[in-house]
């Protein structure tokens, strides 16, 4: 398990979830060229070239320039390619004059809408025109596609509400059987559900939003910088960010997490580093424990499975993870006890479950892996008037089963008998014995 690894998977998950192992700077402004992203703080940074930081909470999206209502539906169509429909049950939606279509929403449960086909006719221009029995929501649009007889098109014009021509590129006849056109929805073309009573054509800038842990937000390295600005080289970036009342998002600086080789070294940094501008601020310490010989769950004794030359090696190893928050006092601890910060730090168990527990550690045996790490001990580890730490231990199990065979190693001949068994007769021998011990 590479302790390196923990620690740069914590910076990235942690300030997520608590402020205490770092500090917030508000995000303004956030402007892009080509991969550089350029964020504008609400106030001064602390960071150099080459430091790392966090950024939260940034929202991309997507121009919503078609938003009509089929019954309770809302069928949205984007100007550019999105891909978040795959991957979600709902959407959230911003922008629109009826009120009744934003926020977060459902998708609806199926991908496709179907409307009866009336009547066609096939054009001397090569046209056809489709009246279906009810008012459809179709627009003239490259992107909105519908399915006519398995064949994706493009709606050519509109004539009315339920009357619309098509190019007859693939050849209907005027005797072709044409019962139902189908509208799908597409990586630009979704729906969503929304009141019945909402407006049927609402107006505005309309948005589709979506917040993605990776592009704009995640785990960064300062290229430049000013007083109060950030910019990096980041991939992925998908939609614009969006900036709402003043607010895009939120840069975590100083992150406080921190590999270390044990917990005495930990307490040593720690001690050594803080002063009274930052006495009240939490740290974490991370580092690995001694690896041990596990229990098999059923009862078995790992360690005394025989394991013979050639064979299967069979063992289970428990390798320890802890995590040791701490926190300088100095003069502000509320009494002698340390109950409120006892209390305080133990609450950071959440935090870090969710960071941490079942993440998969790298594993140093090659293509063999550990398991999943899991919580085992939340505790104090040691305190006084100015000091408290608390340490979280995690483990995972490795099981060498199956994988790896004990190595053949070469013998020496200690001691070396030869035999001959002759005929008494004629002295051939009869048989012939050598022994090597």
């Amino acid at each position: 398990m590479k302790t390196e690894k923990i620690v740069h998977h914590l910076k990235a998950v942690l300030p997520k979830y608590t402020d205490d192992f770092s500090d917030s700077i508000n995000i303004t402004n956030v402007t892009t060229n080509g991969n550089n992203i350029t964020y504008t703080l609400s106030a001064n940074h602390h960071l150099q070239n080459n430091d790392t930081f966090l950024v939260c909470d940034i929202k991309n999206y997507y121009n919503i320039i078609s938003l009509k209502k089929y019954n309770n539906i809302a069928i949205a169509l984007t100007d550019s390619a999105h891909n978040i429909i795959k991957t979600q049950s709902k959407v959230e939606i911003a922008g629109a004059s009826d009120v009744k279509y934003n926020g977060i929403k459902d998708l609806y449960s199926l991908s496709s809408l179907t409307f009866k086909v009336s009547s066609f006719i096939v054009n001397n221009n090569d046209t056809i025109t489709i009246t279906t029995t009810e008012n459809n929501p179709f627009i003239v649009n490259q992107n909105y596609k519908i399915n006519v007889n398995n064949n994706f098109v493009s709606v050519k014009s509109i004539v009315n509400s339920t009357t619309f021509t098509i190019d007859n590129f693939f050849g209907i006849a005027s005797d072709t059987k044409l019962t139902e056109v189908i509208l799908p929805a597409s990586n630009h073309l979704f729906f969503y559900i929304i009141d019945q009573t909402a407006n049927d054509n609402p107006t505005g800038s309309i948005k589709l939003l979506e917040k993605r842990n990776y592009g704009y937000n995640g785990y960064k390295l300062v290229a430049s910088h000013t007083h109060n600005t950030i910019t990096c080289v980041a991939s992925n970036l998908y939609g614009q960010p969006y900036i709402a009342n003043n607010l895009a998002g939120i840069l975590k600086e100083n992150i406080r997490i921190i590999g270390v080789s044990d917990y005495e070294r930990a307490k040593e940094i720690f001690l050594g580093g803080v002063d009274a501008t930052n006495q009240a601020k939490s740290w974490l310490f991370v580092y690995t424990l001694a690896r041990m010989a596990g229990k098999d769950p059923n009862g078995k004794t790992d360690i005394n499975v025989e394991n013979f030359l050639g064979t299967n090696l069979s063992v289970k190893l428990i390798q320890g993870l802890e995590l040791c928050a701490m926190i300088n006092l100095g003069e502000s601890a509320s009494s002698i006890g340390l109950a409120y910060e006892k209390d305080k730090v133990s609450d950071y168990l959440v935090a870090i479950c969710k960071s941490i527990a079942g993440y998969i550690p790298d594993s140093p045996f090659g293509n063999v892996g550990y398991h999943k790490l899991t919580p085992i001990v939340d505790q104090i580890k040691e305190s006084e008037k100015s000091f408290y730490s608390h340490v979280f231990l995690f483990e995972t199990a490795i099981d060498f089963t199956n994988d790896l065979e004990i190595a053949e190693y070469d013998t020496t001949a200690l001691t070396n008998i030869a035999f001959d068994l002759k005929d008494a007769n004629n002295s051939n021998t009869m048989f012939n014995l050598n022994l090597s011990f």
